[in-house]
């Protein structure tokens, strides 16, 4: 890449292979701006790119003290800070931004998931087909990703999504 400014946005996602073709890809002088959060979740692949380029303290950084994306009232704010402290966070259910649900089985979790983004959510006027997203941390089992997004575009999408599941 012959450029004089590449800015990298969701630096945090960056593993050890792709920093490496980014690195062979731009020439040297080239300047490099990495956008992420770095208490986000981390790369899926090998490495912690944005962590150690924080850390080895030879690049500036600049943080932000501001959430723009949630308001200030929000449980979630303090909840997550508690954990970059690694303090247990407050799980009680009394603010209504925050919801923690206990279940005893990767079957019950799921069926939980569908309850909230089909009755518990859109009661609270929430539109969970546009406005929302399930984040799982697995691909297979009862409670992964497969059976969660089957799950889910079966209820949520009825008997269109049925005839296109089948379809192959």
């Amino acid at each position: 890449l012959s450029i004089d400014v590449l800015i990298v946005d969701e630096a945090s996602m960056i593993d050890l292979p792709l920093f490496r073709s980014l690195m062979n890809a731009v020439q040297v002088g080239t300047r490099i701006v990495a956008v992420g959060d770095p208490d986000q979740i981390p790369s899926v692949g090998a490495g912690q790119v944005l962590n150690d380029l924080i850390d080895s303290g030879r690049f500036p950084v600049a943080r932000m003290r501001h959430t723009y994306r949630q308001s200030d009232d929000t449980r979630i704010i303090e909840n997550a800070a508690l954990i970059n402290q690694r303090l247990v966070p407050d799980l009680s259910n009394a603010h209504p931004s925050w919801c923690f649900l206990e279940t005893r089985s990767a079957t019950e979790t799921a069926a939980r998931i569908v309850q909230l983004m089909t009755s518990h959510l859109p009661k609270r006027g929430i539109d969970t087909k546009n406005d929302t997203q399930v984040l799982v941390p697995m691909n297979k089992g009862p409670s992964g990703l497969i059976a969660i997004n089957e799950r889910l575009q079966a209820t949520m999408n009825g008997a269109e999504s049925r005839k296109l599941m089948h379809r192959g």
